[in-house]
């Protein structure tokens, strides 16, 4: 188990924190890649609080990954056997409930007699992370099909899953089912080895630009306020957790705040992915990826624009990959984590065409400024072409002096030290 390959990154002049022409002082780079297992298909990592540990989330490998970061390097706790035997599954990603409980999602893909899907059912799963049991379902509840994302309110009393059914009729899409819908659903955790429960569910349509798909979604730290990103209609809808789950009668989209996202200087939508919720102050705000339009976009809780920062050319090294290509990102941010440091809050994005992560001080959040940026991976290319990255990171999740990253092409996880 401990014999997985893990590189050491010290003073890596590719992957240094801030680079001459970067906008910052040159700042070596420390920290470890593990190459996971064959296929695994890291797709999310999730911190284990007040720990150097983190839950790796393989999705099409349907397996938790238990690493730990000690001495520079990734070693391996624990690893769970697949979490479900039929190998169209995806576990999508997860949340620490705490340390003996994950919550991960699960899409259920079917297949007919010609092989094609029929069937794109969701659950969210309560999965034991204790030693003796690591990786044992102890509940499933049923969600809406193919959710993408779960976010946990801090008080853990409830869970909110972004159910993407993205459809077969866009060039990315797997779901042939005419009959399920993208939607939200809410669940009581209640005791969560016992009796969580499914008690609300928002069904979404779509709006003139495309179809309402839930990507992913953020609790904030009142324990209330939802944000969600809607990737294909370039929106993003909140709602509060009280009021969908004490309305008298159904809720719909209708019922929601539901704010376009603005564009960025060349007039492209940013198609959101990530976002998170952080508290700045005696505020709260939301912080959105813009995968397409290459944004990262901070509103107030109540959806208001307060800053729409495109990622200039200027703070990403030259030697890094990108993609030149009409009609596609040059950097795509996806996921999003924060931390405090030293006073500071601080954002920051994967970039899964550069094969990077990027970091802004976001402590006053109209005026983001940047940071670091950091090359993640063991091997990528260099320079900029059609195709990018061959790492391609996905979920990202920080402590106050760790960042970790799941690198989901390469099949590894990166952890970097904040300088």
């Amino acid at each position: 188990m401990f014999g997985t390959r893990f590189v050491r990154i010290l003073g890596f002049c590719a992957g240094v924190a801030c680079l001459a022409g970067c906008g910052g002082e040159k700042v070596p780079q420390s920290g470890a890649t593990l190459r996971m297992g064959v296929n695994d298909n890291p797709e999310d990592v999730c911190v284990i609080p007040n720990t150097n540990e983190a839950i790796v989330v393989s999705s099409k490998a349907r397996k938790l990954t238990r690493v730990a970061y000690r001495d520079g390097e990734i070693h391996v706790l624990k690893t769970s056997a697949p979490l479900t035997e039929h190998e169209d599954d995806e576990i999508t990603t997860g949340v620490v409930y705490d340390e003996n409980i994950f919550l991960a999602t699960r899409t259920i893909l079917r297949r007919d007699g010609s092989g094609k899907i029929n069937d794109c059912a969701g659950e969210l799963l309560v999965v034991s992370l204790e030693d003796e049991t690591f990786g044992s379902i102890l509940q499933r509840v049923e969600v809406g099909p193919m959710p993408d994302n779960v976010a946990m309110s801090g008080d853990k009393k409830w869970a909110v899953t972004a159910d993407e059914r993205d459809s077969e009729a866009e060039a990315w899409g797997k779901c042939t089912v005419t009959t399920e819908e993208p939607s939200v659903s809410i669940i009581a955790l209640n005791d969560p080895k016992v009796n969580p429960e499914r008690v609300r569910q928002i069904i979404f349509t779509k709006n003139a630009y495309g179809p309402r798909e839930p990507e992913q979604v953020a609790i904030a730290s009142d324990n209330d306020t939802v944000a969600v990103t809607l990737q294909d209609s370039h929106e993003v809808a909140i709602f509060s957790i009280a009021e969908v789950v004490n309305a008298p009668g159904e809720v719909t989209e209708s019922d929601v705040n539901i704010i376009l996202l603005p564009t960025n200087a060349s007039g492209q939508r940013p198609w959101p992915d990530g976002i998170i919720a952080i508290d700045i102050g005696e505020k709260t705000y939301f912080a959105v990826a813009g995968e397409w339009n290459d944004t990262l976009i901070i509103l107030d809780k109540q959806g208001q624009v307060v800053s729409n920062t495109q990622i200039p050319e200027s703070d990403v090294p030259t030697s890094f990959p990108c993609i030149v290509k009409a009609n596609t990102p040059r950097y795509s941010p996806d996921s999003l984590t924060s931390y405090v440091r030293n006073g500071k809050t601080y954002l920051a994005a994967t970039l899964r065409h550069t094969g990077a992560v990027i970091v802004y001080d976001i402590s006053t959040p109209a005026s983001p400024k940047f940071s670091h940026i950091f090359k993640v991976g063991l091997q990528d290319k260099t320079g900029c072409d059609t195709a990018g990255s061959v790492v391609r990171p996905e979920g990202i999740d920080a402590t106050s002096n760790l960042i970790w990253i799941a690198n989901e092409d390469e099949g590894s996880v990166t952890v970097i030290e904040i300088p």
